[in-house]
């Protein structure tokens, strides 16, 4: 049936483009038979004593310099035979076999013809391939001569590829002559680097030893501060006790000084904090999700380890977690986290980032007794967690108050552990910890108790949102100034919020999820409040996949991550939600190992091996090290001395913990 005009479609809509599968290859292959048959050639180039016929327009595609000299009004531009002075045969052949095929022949050998000639025609492609060419055949051995060759003729990014080389495989590099060679200055670049792999610190100091016997009398003025940037404490006491029985250390003053430095930070584990640097640093860029106590599902058993008769009749309970973990993101996966790797059973316990240490602020504590049972109590303890020393623990000085549901922070190097509730109420008082005076003290009390509210740090100040308040759900929104002291008013959330998460990213404050009534009524929410400090407003975002509170918020790589949760019909969440601000999209990060609700949470810099451990867990240094490699000494009681220096400065060990469960099991 024929259409009527008016039916027609307009043209733009039936003409469709359809490309040619491997048109590009067909194309080159049809110029490159043209070349080798000398078919539709214009142009004959003479390079030394060889003649080649070619075609204008395939050069001046591949080649900058053949465009120009094509392009501009120049003599040789009208000319039928060209001369090439500058360049040898050798070296163009490949080259001109390059723009008619794609493939340019590589060798160690032809390179140093070839990149010559691809560097003076300007053929961006050749010089390219070149370039990846000299990193795959790049070697701690031929590498001086290869970045210098490259260098020479514009090829800069091959030294780059040499240093990404000696980062990753720094050991391997120590036992070549070009390490022997390193200046100062450049040693000195390679051991600041946080990305530099090596096994220890105590390995490092020895491949530096090494570099400075190898030129003692040149050396010795810089010796002191390449030694500086070895990061000695990483390996606790055994890279200091090596130090002091070595030279340059015995009679350089510099150099005893560092190890004096180090010993300070070793044995004040209060004050490690403020003194972070780059001699503390972690060696590594990769910052994990680490995870701390939580409230969990679980089996009331009353008698842990033991199987008892009718064991699957025994109920579940919510209880707090005592296995604590990290996230391996390379093998996607949890790991132990270290010394820390079971603990109490805690849950509501705010872990706080601070200058790269976790610090874990009172919460519950859930003990069972025979008579009893299992029951939470409120706890004042605050621990300190080191990442760079396998998660070692400290006690820091205790809360001057017990609490839990509340939230902590850190700013201005003091930590603030604001509301939340006891056993004997809710809370309004809010307690600051000084790291340099290592105390606790009471500031200014929030103008209402209040607990399960969210907070975050924005410009050096302290937000606080939403909550409890006398058994009603609140939107208020309040400011800590610091200098002050002060609590002051800011413009409230859009929806009345409790149980939620808080997080500061850029200039902007988002508020995700959380409850908006209390007891059998409580519904959660999925909606996201975003508020700019610049216009002092806030606005809903994208909200979130699944709804949610009581879910712990924390910034990783610029985004926010909220790790597990319940939703609306009281189930546990074991996901790990991420959003990304710069897109507003929401994903899964991860999944925890089993479903939890008020984590302990933050990132940490953590160096991870393949195998999935931290560093520090695969070194045993203490023990690996043989007496050879130890200089020799007469006086064995300074080995003693520092043993028992190590022993009297190690985590405490926590008896009243470990009897406790000893007591459930056998009575």
């Amino acid at each position: 049936m024929a259409c009527a005009p008016n039916d027609l479609l307009p043209l733009q809509d039936i003409i469709t483009e359809s490309a040619a599968n491997g048109y590009g290859d067909q194309l080159l292959q049809r110029l490159g038979h043209f070349w080798r048959n000398k078919l539709f050639c214009d142009l004959t180039l003479r390079v030394e004593s060889a003649s080649y016929q070619v075609h204008r327009l395939v050069l001046a595609a591949c080649s900058d310099y053949f465009e120009a000299l094509f392009s501009h009004n120049m003599q040789e531009r009208h000319s039928s035979c060209l001369d090439l002075p500058s360049v040898e045969a050798s070296g163009f052949e490949p080259l001109l076999h390059f723009a008619y095929t794609g493939n340019l022949p590589l060798t160690l050998l032809n390179v140093e013809n070839i990149l010559p000639a691809a560097a003076f025609l300007q053929i961006t492609a050749a010089l390219q391939a070149i370039s990846d060419f000299l990193k795959s055949k790049m070697t701690f051995d031929n590498a001086k001569r290869l970045v210098n060759l490259g260098e020479h003729y514009g090829l800069i990014e091959l030294r780059s590829h040499l240093k990404e080389m000696i980062l990753t495989d720094f050991t391997s590099f120590a036992e070549t002559e070009l390490f022997l060679e390193l200046s100062p200055m450049e040693l000195t670049g390679y051991l600041m680097e946080d990305c530099l792999n090596v096994p220890n610190e105590l390995t490092l100091l020895k491949c530096v030893l090494r570099w400075y016997h190898a030129d003692v009398t040149n050396r010795e003025e810089h010796i002191a501060d390449v030694l500086d940037k070895i990061r000695y404490t990483l390996d606790g006491w055994s890279a200091v006790a090596f130090a002091r029985k070595t030279e340059p250390f015995i009679s350089n003053r510099q150099c005893r000084e560092i190890l004096s430095w180090c010993e300070r930070y070793l044995q004040n584990p209060f004050g490690r904090v403020m003194l972070q640097s780059y001699r503390t640093r972690v060696r590594s860029l990769e910052r994990s999700l680490v995870q701390v106590g939580g409230i969990r599902q679980e089996k009331n058993d009353p008698f842990p380890g033991f199987v008892l008769p009718d064991d699957d009749e025994v109920p579940e309970e919510r209880t707090g977690c005592m296995l604590n973990r990290f996230y391996h993101r390379t093998l996607q996966k949890w790991m132990p986290l270290g010394e820390m790797e079971a603990t109490d059973a805690m849950s509501h316990c705010p872990l706080v980032e601070v200058n790269d240490f976790a610090v874990l602020v009172g919460g519950y504590l859930y003990t069972t007794d025979f008579n009893l049972g299992r029951y939470q109590h409120c706890s004042n303890e605050v621990r300190l967690i080191q990442a760079g020393c396998g998660f070692a623990s400290w006690d820091l000085p205790c809360l001057l108050g017990a609490r839990a549901h509340h939230t902590a922070v850190f700013c201005q190097n003091y930590i603030y552990a604001i509301g939340g509730k006891n056993e004997s109420g809710n809370l309004s008082s809010v307690e600051r910890y000084s790291l340099e005076e290592e105390e606790w003290s009471y500031v200014e009390e929030l103008p209402v108790a209040t607990f399960d509210h969210a907070s975050c740090i924005m410009q050096d100040q302290v937000f606080v949102c939403g909550g409890t308040q006398k058994g009603r759900v609140v939107n208020d929104v309040l400011c800590f100034v610091p200098c002050a002291e002060e609590w002051t008013s800011r413009p409230p959330l859009l929806t009345a919020r409790t149980g939620h998460a808080m997080a500061a990213i850029g200039d902007e404050i988002l508020v995700c999820g959380g409850s908006t009534a209390l007891g059998a009524h409580y519904r959660c929410l999925a909606s996201v409040e975003s508020f700019n400090v610049r216009s002092q407003q806030w606005t809903f975002i994208k909200p979130m996949r699944q709804d949610c509170c009581s879910m712990t918020a924390v910034v990783l790589d610029s985004k926010l991550l909220l790790v597990g949760g319940e939703n609306s019909v009281g189930d546990l969440l074991t996901q790990v939600q991420e959003f990304d601000p710069k897109s507003e999209t929401w994903g899964t990060y991860c999944s925890l190992p089993t479903a939890m609700k008020s984590v302990g949470c933050c990132a940490l810099t953590v160096k991870l091996t393949d195998a999935g451990k931290t560093a520090e867990s695969e070194k045993e240094l203490n023990c690996a090290e043989s007496d050879d490699d130890y200089p020799d000494d007469d006086n064995d009681d300074d080995d003693d001395d520092d043993v028992l220096r190590h022993l009297q400065h190690s985590a405490p060990f926590n008896a009243s913990g470990f009897m406790e469960r000893i007591g459930n099991v056998f009575f």
